[in-house]
């Protein structure tokens, strides 16, 4: 068994409070008046974004020329990001999804298959992706907020997530 070094990061958001930065180096202690949360050195920031990097790069070498094509038409199952080119979709999920609720790419897709809906987080996402489109639709009808920036007309995953698989907790 392998020797896992524990982290001390003094919140569940992998040290993150709105406005603090987040750790990227095991060993990190961030100062936060929240839950202390003990974590391996591969639970943080870089090292998820890390291992998602190798799996996007892994799929992009699958799709070679094939990455401008709509996603619908390159991967299984797309739903509702099919007509984005297949290479912007797969930064959606990496820096979109994973970095806002702070997982790897495995949380939500099975590594064998990505096209199966298995984990009950990926049915989640795809849920969340119907109330993401109807908030940003009513959120754009508003003609009070045509002046105001972008973040505020619009909302993300972050909006909510803030780096946490569940946004409940603080």
């Amino acid at each position: 068994m392998r020797k896992i070094l524990a982290v001390l990061i003094l919140s569940a958001t992998l040290g993150c409070q709105a406005g603090q930065p987040r750790s990227t180096q095991p060993g990190a202690v961030i100062s936060t008046p929240a839950t202390l949360k003990i974590v391996s050195p591969e639970d943080t920031v870089a090292a998820i974004r890390s291992a998602n990097d190798r799996t996007v790069a892994e799929v992009l070498r699958s799709i070679a020329g094939h990455e401008s094509e709509p996603a619908g038409q390159v991967f299984q199952d797309v739903r509702y990001l099919k007509d984005v080119p297949a290479s912007t979709l797969l930064d959606i999920m990496s820096i979109g999804y994973s970095n806002a609720l702070g997982v790897r790419c495995a949380h939500c897709h099975d590594p064998s298959d990505f096209a199966s809906d298995a984990k009950r987080p990926k049915r989640a996402a795809r849920e969340m992706q119907v109330i993401h489109e109807s908030v940003n639709t009513q959120l754009i009808a508003m003609k009070n907020l045509e002046t105001q920036p972008r973040e505020l007309r619009y909302i993300t995953c972050t909006t909510c997530h803030r780096g946490r698989i569940n946004p409940n907790n603080p």
